[in-house]
């Protein structure tokens, strides 16, 4: 059990680090939609995101569904965040 457990921290620790990769991303959108007057929501590229996923198992491909409109869902809390801190 121990190696499982050390194996899903190696994994936890990559997603974070890329979880913080993406949000550096998100701060970049969110200052360009302020400075271009763009909505923060952008219905048209969440559908592109989610048709993007190309899974051969349909559980784990609605687990991934689930867990990417999540992050769609923070990602659009911290542009807001941004939009009202910046400029």
């Amino acid at each position: 059990m121990k190696k499982y457990r050390e194996k899903l921290n190696q994994i936890d620790d990559e997603i974070r680090r890329l979880f913080i990769e993406r949000m550096k991303v998100i701060q970049d959108i969110a200052k360009y939609k302020k400075e271009n007057n763009i909505n923060v929501e952008d219905k048209s590229r969440e559908k592109e995101m989610i048709d993007r996923i190309d899974m051969n198992d349909p559980l784990l491909k609605d687990l991934y569904i689930r867990v990417l409109t999540e992050m769609i869902s923070v990602s659009k809390i911290y542009q807001e965040t941004i939009k009202e801190e910046v400029l």
